[in-house]
């Protein structure tokens, strides 16, 4: 019975003993895998940190570029400073000569123009002067074709077959004449005698 007493109790013991040890195995196992966990999270920090490191350096490298460009580029623009500031020097210089000559050239513009309006207005009368005088020997030529037997008519009667005549050769609408200045009609007047006399000097328009 001791015997058997002593060996239970060295199962038990030893029951106990890999109970323990399973267990600190476990505890082993996840601490090993904490440990890589957190590895793993380190690295991948170390990754960042190396990719923004990379980036800052490539970045560096960008901006010194952009300064040694900029140098180089201020450089020159120093240069053409100098440069545009002797050309407005001489600029200056020119634009005093040009003042003084542009001072005679608008005077002699100024006749110019002048001349040029008092000739544009003689043209325009002399070209108005000849169309009236063409138009008058038209109408002439046309009333000079009437029937010799039209005077022995009713001056109603004859200014009617007149505007009619003068209508169909195409030389002035009456009709329209007195629809366009309402005044003329209101005075009772003949509208071809009204432009001979009146229409003419006024400037006023008629239809053919």
């Amino acid at each position: 019975m001791e015997l058997l007493d002593a060996i239970s109790k060295s199962v038990t013991t030893l029951e106990v003993r890999v109970a323990d040890q399973k267990q600190r195995a476990r505890q082993r196992e996840e601490h090993v895998r904490q440990c890589e966990d957190t590895t793993a999270q380190m690295r991948g920090k170390l990754d960042d940190a190396t990719a923004r490191l990379t980036a800052r350096e490539t970045a560096v490298e960008w901006l010194n570029e952009q300064v040694g460009q900029a140098v180089t580029e201020r450089r020159k623009a120093e240069l053409q400073l100098e440069e545009a500031r002797s050309k407005l020097a001489d600029a200056a210089r020119a634009k005093a000569d040009l003042q003084s000559a542009q001072s005679s050239i608008k005077a002699r513009q100024q006749e110019l123009t002048a001349m040029a309006k008092r000739l544009e207005k003689v043209e325009k009368a002399n070209s108005i002067a000849t169309e009236q005088r063409n138009w008058l020997v038209e109408l002439y030529t046309v009333l000079a074709g009437r029937p010799s037997w039209w005077v022995l008519m009713p001056q109603e009667w004859r200014n009617r077959r007149e505007h009619e005549l003068l209508r169909r050769n195409k030389v002035f609408d009456a009709k329209r004449y007195l629809e366009r200045y309402p005044d003329v009609s209101a005075a009772g007047m003949d509208p071809v005698r009204h432009y001979i006399m009146h229409g003419m000097i006024e400037g006023r328009r008629f239809d053919r």
